[in-house]
């Protein structure tokens, strides 16, 4: 990813398929020259995040979710657990809206550029800088949530205690205990990483890929239907947890 792509510095770098590392060592071995000329333009592109909010008490704290919907490639199963946990909180939420319980508004993005220095969040941060902080909770529902490839997930929160019963969900929906593992929020990345750095209260899931960033990274040999499920059920659920607490 491009975590740069807003201040770039340095050299510009060539990036080869793994496919050519053989010849290349065999080439340096026999000292071999080359010359490269990179020729590059900057041209106007346009993106779009997405923005949902539903129903609630206005005078309760609402909850904060995001989750990036863009990346390289297709990409299918880099970004779809994360969309579908991020479509299913929210029916969920306002299915609760519907039948009169008691529950917070939710604030939630689907956010673009995120293999572009997350650009798609920076504006969001900006857009929301006073309510970021003051949120009870963000979830952020990172990469690779449901890959056949490699079914391990990572849990970080803010307090470790909501990572335990985030886990404890995904138990219950029916996801495997070897495939999760919980870590402290000081090693978050990605757009959990900027989250913290504003101040918010963060739970994170984030998953791994044997294809990631791969063009093979496809419906369905790449996707865990069963996996994509059982996250998104626990999704919900601990949604529906925030609502009822103080």
């Amino acid at each position: 990813n491009a975590q740069y792509f807003g201040t770039p510095f340095g050299p510009p770098i060539l990036q080869l398929a793994g496919e050519r590392y053989a010849a290349l060592r065999n080439l340096a071995g026999n000292n071999a020259t080359a010359r490269i000329v990179i020729a590059t333009d900057t041209r106007a592109g346009h993106s779009l995040n997405l923005a949902a909010q539903t129903g609630g008490d206005p005078a309760r704290t609402p909850i904060g979710i995001v989750t990036p919907r863009t990346s390289w490639w297709e990409s299918t199963a880099e970004r779809v657990g994360g969309i579908v946990a991020w479509v299913t909180a929210l029916e969920r939420a306002s299915q609760r809206v519907a039948a009169g319980h008691p529950c917070r508004r939710i604030h939630a993005f689907a956010t673009c550029a995120h293999e572009l220095g997350h650009l798609g969040l920076h504006r969001v941060l900006t857009d929301n800088a006073e309510f970021v902080p003051q949120a009870a909770y963000w979830l952020h529902l990172g990469a690779n949530l449901g890959c056949s490839s490699d079914r391990n997930l990572t849990i970080r929160a803010t307090d470790p205690a909501d990572a335990a019963h985030m886990r404890r969900l995904l138990l219950d929906a029916g996801y495997p205990a070897s495939g999760i593992a919980t870590e402290s929020i000081e090693q978050a990345m990605g757009e959990a990483r900027d989250l913290v750095d504003h101040g918010a209260k963060v739970l994170s899931i984030i998953g791994r890929n044997g294809r990631f960033h791969a063009p093979s990274d496809r419906w369905p040999a790449n996707v865990d239907a069963q996996a994509v499920a059982s996250i998104a059920t626990a999704t919900a659920a601990w949604i529906d947890s925030l609502h009822s607490m103080t």
